[in-house]
């Protein structure tokens, strides 16, 4: 039986928004018993018990959120999504995977993996969460990142403090840059961009216009491609980060609008991609970076 099925109208306020929170399973005999039969399918007998979160379903507006348990082991990840009965499970090696996108609006959450399943499809599970649960979850997601190199010799003070100039920028995103370096990461370039939008009409010398793209941030390091973003139309509140390892890029491309704008674009061998906006004024810095990106390129064929 699932949150769904429950009727917690007896609950007080603040009893059914705790109902809403991810928990932590420490040990196999606490499973929700629902699971234990798909479980005992996937993970060896004895085995070490991976990193386990159950998060609960509820009623949402378009359509109803599954709950759902996540698994992580030492090479793979599995989320189980249980749905009335019946229970489902995608099982991703963590080399199939591409990136992962992380988003943060207020107390609504969500993690989405890009990649390969167990069966060489193209999937990408999206878990959605309550903030108020997001520590529980940030095992999960340096699991599912790029591994820094902690011989790298690099100094994190050091490496954090290439965001200085941001301070009087966009201090929002110079935090949010601050808090997604890790001991171990190289920064090798930080490009901040401006929300840009687009005049749409022009009444009585006022000016309407709607957002091309948020304000977005993209940190490249010696391992990973960081980008961040404002969540868009519904709320300049939190933000969207995506975690790109670059060893799973397969190309670059670099694209110009009917504006002059420049959309930098990643792809990937399951034919996943990615791409991010910029404008005219950027033009050097993005050629730039796509460069370096497609000197990866290089050096993968040549190994």
């Amino acid at each position: 039986m699932s949150n769904l099925d429950i009727d917690n109208s007896h609950l007080s306020a603040a009893q059914q928004t705790r109902l809403s929170w991810t928990k932590f399973i420490p040990a196999y005999d606490q499973l929700p018993p629902a699971y234990q039969k798909d479980y005992d399918a996937l993970f060896t007998v004895g085995s070490k018990f991976p990193y386990t979160l159950w998060t609960p379903g509820y009623a949402d507006l378009l359509k109803p959120v599954p709950e759902r348990l996540i698994c992580c082991a030492e090479e793979s990840m599995t989320i189980f999504e249980k749905r009335g009965e019946k229970i489902r499970n995608v099982y991703m090696k963590y080399d199939s995977i591409n990136y992962i996108e992380n988003g943060i609006v207020l107390l609504h959450s969500w993690l989405t993996i890009f990649g390969i399943d167990q069966n060489g499809e193209t999937a990408a599970p999206s878990i959605r969460y309550n903030t108020v649960s997001e520590e529980l979850l940030l095992p999960v997601i340096a699991s599912l990142r790029a591994i820094p190199n902690l011989q790298s010799g690099s100094q994190l003070e050091v490496e954090k403090s290439r965001f200085n100039y941001l301070s009087n920028i966009n201090f929002k995103f110079m935090n949010y840059g601050l808090q997604s370096i890790r001991n171990g990461d190289q920064v090798l370039k930080i490009m901040m961009q401006a929300e840009i939008r687009k005049e749409i009409v022009r009444i009585l010398g006022k000016s309407f216009s709607k957002q091309v793209t948020p304000a977005h941030i993209f940190i490249l390091t010696t391992d990973e491609i960081i980008s961040i973003r404002n969540t868009g139309k519904v709320s300049t509140y939190g933000g969207i980060w995506n975690y790109i390892p670059r060893k799973n890029i397969c190309s670059v491309s670099l694209a110009n609008d009917d504006n002059g704008r420049f959309i930098l674009g990643l792809q990937f061998q399951s034919g996943q991609q990615i791409s991010m906006i910029y404008d005219e004024s950027q033009k050097s810095e993005i050629e730039n970076l796509r460069d370096v990106i497609r000197a990866d390129l290089s050096e993968t064929v040549v190994a």
